[in-house]
């Protein structure tokens, strides 16, 4: 943690909205079918309620019931990659946030490459272990050139 107290109250707030987004990932089936969710009970009301109406969608509103389709999933996904960076300043172990986050590797992967980053693969210090993926966000960020994301149009 920082020493100075300004920059440590900042970086405290960030572990614990990423710590608020994790337990929003990690809810099972079962508990979205319950009428209230099971949050962490010190969350912030305010804090609840944005992070509700971002990444989920009412499915039955007479029993007040919530779902989270898969792309709002990922839009956490990519929130929670997007903090990660931001506390590491800059610099991700894609290899321990994917066995937090239980998600495939590839899967993890595109996310990583869809908000800017350029994954780097290092060998571990020790011989048997596995291969570390690495995400970093290059300084400075650009963005996607979008005559090139157009694809292939079709004459047919």
């Amino acid at each position: 943690m920082p020493v100075d107290e300004e920059a440590r109250l900042t970086r405290s707030c960030h572990i614990m909205y990423m710590w608020y987004l994790l337990a929003l990932h990690g809810l099972k089936y079962s508990d979205w079918r319950r009428r209230d969710l099971p949050l962490p009970d010190d969350i912030p009301l305010l804090v609840k309620q944005q992070l509700l109406g971002a990444f989920t969608v009412k499915a039955d509103a007479a029993r007040s019931r919530r779902a989270m389709p898969p792309r709002l999933k990922d839009k956490l996904l990519c929130y929670i990659l997007v903090m990660g960076l931001i506390i590491e300043k800059f610099k991700l172990n894609l290899n321990d946030i994917q066995m937090d986050l239980k998600i495939a590797q590839k899967k993890l992967l595109t996310l990583t490459r869809a908000i800017g980053c350029d994954v780097q693969s290092r060998k571990p210090d020790r011989s048997m272990g596995e291969i570390q993926k690495i995400a970093v966000l290059p300084i400075p960020f650009k963005l996607p050139d979008p005559s090139k994301a157009k694809g292939r149009k079709g004459g047919r």
